[in-house]
């Protein structure tokens, strides 16, 4: 005997949909409804998240770079190193500048002249000294190994020459068709020639600039080097000779120290390590540029518009001596917010003031330079001391 039924509840479909496990509409618009919450609830964390996993990642490719470019060095006997080429962000005011493509680059073997009997020595030309060639009887040349120079060296280039292939290094820069030496006099080294016009001329050995070399690195995408924030030290920033530069080339030497540094065409000294902010494009600004949304008006000190704030970016640093390349996270100054104005912002409220503490209130619209470089100590307190004790 079969049981009994409702046959009008059998004929709804209800007992159907029921049976196979199906829902209503109102139940699945509930669960949309459900997850729509959770996933814009997760949205920020997962970002933050994501800029965050960019920023290292970044940071791990830059210092593998850097590893290969040491390693390339020693190997071939010759400074090797990295060729960081600058680029204006699109609608960025002038001077504000990124990178996002890493090359190597390296030193080519160094040019002894056309034939084995070049010489050469520095000639007073006026109130400069240039390099002059000479052939081994000590006549002047000043067709043939002239007019191949020029055509390694490019106008404006500087390069290195040392005589008699020892000694040291001394600096010329090519002036139209002159070759004009740049190193200062005030010490006991001077190439021949130099007040000593009857001396003789020597064999030579030129070393050139430095040349990219395959492709390039692409940082992982939305990250760069930050310009702005980059620098030499603990609180000097490349942003003021960089407002014209294109491109900044690192070396290292032979025993993996750090051999030199150029800004375009022009040597520039290095005096420490060197940090490389690590941060996100979208935070490319002038530090001091307006920032209607901050207390202060500036990007500088808004996690929103600058690298520098921002605790998602890394310091990769390069020591000087050894050529260590070291990543650190980036951790910024705490700020006073219920004090902040253009005119007063105060770092470590919560410490004692200086010199016993660190609190210290900064002046952006009167001193911008000063206070540029106060936020750079603080955010690079971390990157200096991993680097001093060899890093990771």
């Amino acid at each position: 005997m079969q049981p009994s039924c409702d046959n009008s509840f059998v004929r709804s479909g209800r007992f159907r949909r029921r049976a196979a496990g199906g829902y209503t509409l109102t139940e699945m618009l509930v669960v949309i409804f459900i997850l729509s919450i959770v996933v814009v609830a997760a949205l920020p964390v997962a970002k933050r998240v994501m800029d965050d996993t960019r920023s290292t990642e970044s940071a791990r490719q830059l210092n593998a770079q850097a590893a290969l470019a040491k390693t390339m060095a020693g190997r071939n006997n010759r400074p090797f190193g990295l060729w960081f080429e600058y680029e204006v962000p699109a609608g960025a005011p002038a001077g504000v500048k990124q990178c996002t493509q890493i090359y190597l680059a390296e030193v080519q073997p160094p040019y002894a002249g056309s034939t084995l009997n070049s010489r050469a020595k520095v000639v007073q030309n006026g109130m400069q000294y240039e390099l002059g060639f000479f052939d081994t009887s000590g006549n002047a040349d000043t067709t043939v190994e002239p007019v191949y120079l020029a055509n390694l060296v490019d106008d404006g280039d500087e390069f290195l020459v040392r005589f008699d292939y020892r000694g040291v290094w001394f600096l010329f820069r090519r002036v139209g068709t002159q070759f004009v030496l740049q190193t200062s006099m005030a010490s006991t080294l001077y190439p021949p020639g130099y007040n000593t016009p009857t001396s003789p001329a020597k064999p030579f050995q030129v070393l050139r600039m430095p040349r990219r070399v395959g492709k390039p690195l692409v940082l992982t995408g939305g990250t760069c080097v930050d310009v702005q924030y980059s620098g030499m030290g603990p609180s000097s920033a490349f942003q003021s000779p960089l407002t014209t530069a294109n491109r900044l080339i690192l070396l290292f030497a032979p025993d993996g120290s750090v051999d030199g540094m150029f800004l375009d065409n022009a040597r520039v000294p290095v005096t420490g390590t060197i940090h490389f902010l690590i941060g996100q494009t979208d935070k490319i600004n002038a530090p001091f540029g307006a920032n209607a949304d901050h207390p202060t008006g500036f990007n500088l000190f808004a996690e929103e518009t600058s690298n520098l704030m921002d605790p998602n970016s890394f310091w990769v640093s390069i020591g000087r001596l050894n050529g260590s390349v070291t990543s650190t996270d980036n951790l910024p100054p705490p700020l006073d917010q219920a004090t902040l104005s253009p005119t007063s912002v105060t770092v470590f409220p919560s410490e004692a003031a200086i010199p016993a503490g660190r609190q210290q209130t900064l002046n952006p619209t009167v001193a911008p330079a000063a206070t540029l470089g106060v936020m750079l100590l603080h955010s690079r307190e971390n990157a200096t001391t991993r680097e001093q004790r060899g890093g990771n």
